[in-house]
């Protein structure tokens, strides 16, 4: 990966038991910005 290149991420997912199940996805990632570390989440998606 280079800067400034998106970043990609696959998953396959395989439920463990049948019937309907929710799936929650939380991003989260530390940016810097002044020299000083902050926590980003987004929205839920």
């Amino acid at each position: 990966m280079k800067t400034g290149e998106p970043t990609v991420w696959t998953w396959t997912l395989v439920p463990s038991d049948a019937g309907q199940h929710t799936l929650v996805f939380v991003l989260e990632g530390v940016v810097v910005v002044g020299g000083h570390e902050t926590l980003i989440r987004p929205p839920g998606l």
